[in-house]
């Protein structure tokens, strides 16, 4: 029969910004990130869940994934606990020889994103550096259908393609889609970290809605 352990969910009280991590002592950034006095509410899972976690935890002790007891299925992002891909720890070997290394999946999220900002910052950069001192080679005509009539007969015309005068700007339009994506990616890497802002990515995400998209 499996060890005993005690499944202890984190609540609101245990949980501060994204690098907390559910256990802001741990954490050398938790005095930035989380404010003193206050604590967000965090969405919590049924009782149900709770207790089948608890259950699941009795019968085959911690989850040799994360070295953790058993979670509910449906936990808020901020306690969430995701060990890394195989691909990341084939990489940086073993986690670095922690192999039960977890972070929360805010924190994962907040790490893609990241990579996404500095990725499609670099891509802005370039589109723009190289468009601006070329413009004219970066014009595209764009071009609109046009009837030129033979005759007064009704069914007596041709259509035609006309250039409709104001072409388009290829590397401000590419350089403007990912400078916006950049930007967005920025928002929840410079506000995630900060508890006082999780109402505007995390609870968004934990409810599978984002303001910004709609």
């Amino acid at each position: 029969m499996a060890e005993k352990v005690s499944l202890r969910f984190p609540d609101s009280k245990d949980v501060g910004g994204l690098f907390d991590g559910n256990d802001p002592k741990s954490q050398p950034l938790s005095y930035l990130t989380t404010e003193r006095g206050r604590r967000p509410i965090i969405p919590q899972p049924s009782q149900k869940e709770l207790d089948d976690a608890q259950a699941k935890t009795d019968k085959l002790g911690v989850d040799p994934n994360t070295g953790l007891p058993y979670q509910p299925k449906w936990v808020s992002v901020l306690i969430k606990r995701q060990p890394p891909w195989f691909f990341f720890r084939w990489a940086c070997f073993n986690c670095f020889c922690q192999p039960r290394c977890t972070l929360t999946r805010a924190q994962w999220i907040w790490f893609c994103n990241l990579i996404c900002a500095i990725v499609h910052g670099d891509f802005t950069y370039l589109c723009l550096s190289e468009g601006i001192p070329k413009a004219e080679k970066m014009e595209a005509k764009i071009w609109r259908i046009s009837t030129r009539w033979n005759n007064t007969g009704v069914d007596n015309y041709v259509p035609t393609l006309m250039d409709n005068g104001s072409p388009i700007r290829i590397d401000l339009v590419a350089g403007g889609f990912f400078g916006l994506s950049a930007l967005f990616h920025s928002m929840v890497v410079l506000f995630g970290p900060f508890d006082r802002f999780i109402f505007i990515s995390w609870r968004q995400l934990d409810l599978a809605f984002f303001w910004w998209r709609w």
